[in-house]
């Protein structure tokens, strides 16, 4: 694979506009209620993160068969291997 350098320091993060342009059209895309608004916030690193802390696991309305699981915020990469498995064992079951 590819080796990929990553030279800057922390707190050395910078913004990037295209970025941000790409997270706004995504909204605009996917979302009827977040289409069109402006993020309150503007930074480098964005994560999933619902208002009480609690990420959406389940079935999504109106489109059988489609989940959703998302809002892990900073422990994603802790708790995405374990909501891999509970989707798993809900596919198999159908």
């Amino acid at each position: 694979g590819d080796e990929v350098i990553v030279d800057e320091e922390p707190g050395e993060e910078e913004v990037e506009q295209e970025y941000i342009d790409k997270l706004k059209r995504a909204m605009d895309v996917t979302s009827t209620a977040l289409g069109g608004l402006q993020p309150h916030t503007v930074q480098a690193c964005y994560w999933p993160e619902t208002g009480d802390g609690l990420p959406i696991i389940g079935n999504i309305p109106n489109h059988p068969g489609a989940f959703i699981a998302t809002g892990h915020s900073v422990w994603g990469i802790l708790q995405g291997p374990s909501t891999e498995t509970v989707f798993s064992k809900w596919g198999a079951l159908g």
